[in-house]
């Protein structure tokens, strides 16, 4: 008996629930009132990462060095930005002959903003107008290896991107 008189209550309170409206305001005179509209759009993105990026050594002194480019292009709530960046600051290229090498990396900056940009950041409306970045705002970085034996060498440089709060 106690359960069905449990379920009875709490089903009328469901009822009743349903069917008046939330934070309603009800008028009885003539005059005007206001009403609160809102829409809340989320932030997107969208990350261009290279394919390849090739090392090579103009001054002949052992010392390969290249440069890479990322953009990011969205929709930024002024609260919210933009993070890419390597993974960690070296990684390893592996040659043909099985010799290893340590690649570093400099990034300087890896953010993007929808607001005055700070230390480390970009806004990410200023964009490239023309080439593979147009419509992206770009950030570069540099890639060097000292490299003294002859060979082919491949390494995987490892990027994180994600959309976080300011």
């Amino acid at each position: 008996m106690k359960k069905n008189i449990t379920a009875i209550f709490l089903s009328a309170l469901l009822i009743i629930c349903t069917t008046c409206p939330v934070h309603a305001t009800t008028y009885t005179d003539d005059g005007t009132a206001t009403t609160l509209v809102t829409a809340e759009i989320p932030s997107s993105f969208s990350i261009v990462l290279p394919a390849t990026v090739s090392l090579t050594d103009p001054d002949e002194d052992s010392e390969y060095t290249g440069s890479y480019t990322i953009g990011a292009k969205g929709n930024l709530n002024i609260t919210k930005k933009i993070v890419c960046s390597p993974t960690a600051n070296t990684f390893t290229m592996t040659g043909n002959g099985g010799g290893n090498v340590t690649a570093s990396i400099e990034q300087n900056d890896y953010e993007w903003v929808n607001a005055s940009p700070g230390q480390h950041q970009k806004r990410i409306t200023d964009t490239e107008s023309s080439g593979s970045y147009s419509g992206f705002s770009t950030i570069s970085g540099d890639i060097s290896a000292t490299i003294t034996d002859a060979g082919v060498y491949n390494g995987n440089m490892e990027f994180t991107f994600y959309l976080t709060d300011i």
